[in-house]
């Protein structure tokens, strides 16, 4: 509720929110009746995800459309953020913010976004991302780079006194993409279920479009730890999803040439996941497991990536 009250909340009103709920179990749908962002409930058993358009008033007495969809399962982050980014794309929104439900964006997050948006040739926008304590968080950090756009050089530093920096990938934590970028590049890869999905999307779109890190829009990311994906530092009974790290992680690489699928196989599968799993105290077995499947997955690993094409 915190994410979404912060959304209303917004200093620049927002034209719709998409709530994707992946076959919640913690009584997600009778919470949003409760607080008055939907005024009606789901059926109990769906064969296929369900949709529903509601409306709020926010503190400006702007209508905002609320898009309600019940998934029939969890189909992962992954398939969460498709599901969210392609419903948006095709009701013809022209930008699409997209965020983690435990993300807290401060009142003045879109509206600082937003002043770039017209920037020539830009398709994505990320804001600075936090943990609870103000430090950056780990897990939300963006790869700063420079990138070459049919010909043109664009150091990663070109607009650092407009408080930009050039990014070639980001998280899906508070991320603004836009519509002409997703026509271009197509939706997220929903079969890669969680771990590095939002990697493969914008390293996607900052191939065609310059893509931005935005220091002053900022977010508060909730999770209970400031952790990035590493498989030495969770517990054990959530070390099965990090086969999907590891899979999808390895399709990356593989997509970008030999050389750099080779160097990750060393340096990151090798060194960080599996002699990491070796040394481990606990659980060691399962750890090694899981980097050896997760190795052989990404190998075979050939989801399709659906294309954006016009909008209905």
């Amino acid at each position: 509720m915190e994410c979404l009250d912060a959304l209303k909340g917004q200093s620049y009103p927002l034209d719709g929110i998409y709530i994707i709920d992946n076959a919640s179990t913690d009584g997600t749908p009778k919470l949003l009746l409760e607080k008055g962002y939907i005024s009606e409930l789901p059926p109990q058993s769906l064969k296929e995800p369900w949709e529903k358009e509601f409306s709020i008033t926010n503190d400006q007495k702007v209508d905002i459309k609320i898009h309600y969809v019940r998934m029939n399962e969890n189909t992962g982050g992954s398939g969460g953020f498709y599901e969210g980014i392609k419903r948006a794309y095709e009701r013809k929104y022209d930008w699409i913010w997209v965020m983690d439900d435990d993300t807290i964006p401060n009142s003045e997050a879109l509206y600082n976004l937003l002043k770039f948006k017209d920037i020539d040739n830009v398709g994505l926008l990320c804001s600075h991302v936090t943990w609870i304590d103000g430090t950056p968080h780990m897990m939300n950090i963006p790869s700063v780079r420079s990138c070459i756009l049919d010909g043109k050089v664009h150091p990663f530093n070109e607009r650092i006194d407009s408080g930009l920096l050039g990014i070639s990938s980001c998280s899906f934590v508070s991320s603004l993409i836009s519509s002409k970028s997703v026509q271009s590049v197509g939706f997220p890869i929903k079969e890669m279920f969680i771990y590095a999905d939002d990697v493969e999307f914008t390293e996607r779109i900052s191939k065609k479009f310059l893509c931005y890190y935005v220091f002053n829009s900022k977010v508060t990311h909730k999770t209970k730890q400031n952790l990035g994906t590493d498989i030495m530092k969770v517990s054990s009974d959530k070390l099965e999803y990090y086969f999907f790290d590891i899979r999808n992680n390895i399709y990356i690489a593989r997509k970008k040439g030999f050389l750099r699928f080779l160097r990750f196989l060393i340096y990151s599968w090798t060194l960080n996941y599996l002699v990491k799993a070796i040394k481990r105290k606990d659980s060691k077995v399962k750890a090694v497991i899981i980097c050896i499947k997760g190795f052989f997955a990404g190998i075979f690993f050939y989801p399709k990536i659906e294309k954006g094409g016009l909008r209905k």
